[in-house]
């Protein structure tokens, strides 16, 4: 319940700047393709699955409701943070793609969140 930059609908990315990692959100299930790529926290309240045959990339944090399983053809690339199971268990699933913890782009993308407080027993980074 916390204000986004972006909901519900990705922005243009040729009218922000380069170097801004924005908070999208996108309520309910989320096959996330090419015109979901991008750069911020991604958070989807559903299910995210990937789509649209390798077209999905993600430069930072992406949170995601529950993660739905992959097909034989779909490789998504995330290159920061790919958390899902926030709203229950995942049941078995499998998912394919190019997953590469970035500790630039992570840390670029948690910023945005920097106006939250860190709940207790949580693990979280700190770049000095």
């Amino acid at each position: 319940s916390f204000p986004v930059d972006f909901d519900g609908s990705p922005p243009n990315w040729g009218s922000i700047p380069a170097d801004s990692f924005p908070i999208v959100r996108y309520r309910g299930n989320l096959d996330a393709g090419l015109s979901w790529s991008g750069r911020g926290v991604l958070i989807v309240t559903g299910t995210l699955t990937f789509g649209s045959l390798n077209a999905f990339s993600w430069d930072g944090i992406v949170l995601a409701g529950r993660l739905g399983s992959a097909g034989s053809f779909d490789y998504p690339t995330v290159r920061g943070m790919l958390i899902g199971g926030l709203s229950a268990a995942n049941p078995n699933v499998t998912v394919r793609g190019d997953f590469r913890y970035h500790s630039c782009n992570a840390y670029k993308a948690n910023q945005a969140l920097s106006y939250l407080e860190v709940v207790d027993n949580t693990l979280f980074e700190v770049n000095r």
